[in-house]
């Protein structure tokens, strides 16, 4: 076999690999959304199950919530989605709590039994921040920028209308301007 079958097999041999492995990927985080909606239908299950008994609504979960032993892995360490992953350290899910509404949250607490690993950020004012929070910071923020746009194009209308009048002015009352600049005469007649 010379040099380049040798290099042509390996490469082919990588990607075979590469291939395989974004497979298993693929299956492990189909297991975590498929886990993650048992413990949602479980968790709502319960809820219902709550409200046909005529079960008094209590405290809201998100204001109960106490975190009782931080951990110190990264999110960005561990596999998964948006809302929930795997801690590869401690192989237990995690939920990020800034990804997840309320009512969602709400269902992952009742499934798991209260005893789920989490990642929350608090406002100043100790209110956990939700899906909703940060979707209402953001159009939020966006408002501002939305009136400006809606100047500025308010502004070039306006300019596009003066330069439309000021050429329909031009080609009804023009003959013949001149002007000299620097040194030089140009003569501009009409249309």
């Amino acid at each position: 076999m010379t040099y380049r079958e040798d290099r042509s097999a390996l490469e082919h041999r990588i990607d075979q690999l590469r291939h395989e492995l974004a497979r298993l990927d693929r299956e492990k985080l189909d297991e975590l959304d498929e886990h993650a909606r048992r413990v949602g239908l479980e968790t709502e299950l319960a809820v219902c199950e709550g409200a046909a008994k005529g079960a008094a609504p209590n405290v809201p979960i998100l204001k109960r919530l106490k975190v009782v032993s931080p951990c110190s892995e990264p999110w960005s360490a561990m596999v998964g989605g948006a809302s929930v992953r795997r801690c590869l350290a401690c192989d237990k899910d995690v939920y990020r709590l800034e990804a997840m509404t309320a009512r969602e949250i709400e269902v992952m607490v009742r499934s798991t039994g209260g005893k789920a690993c989490f990642q929350l950020k608090r406002r100043a004012d100790g209110t956990v921040i939700t899906a909703e929070c940060v979707r209402a910071d953001s159009e939020r923020r966006l408002r501002p920028a939305g009136r400006r746009a809606q100047k500025a194009a308010e502004a070039a209308i306006i300019v596009a209308l003066l330069a439309g009048t000021a050429v329909v002015a031009w080609r009804s009352f023009g003959t013949s301007v001149s002007s000299k600049v620097d040194g030089a005469s140009h003569e501009i007649t009409a249309l």
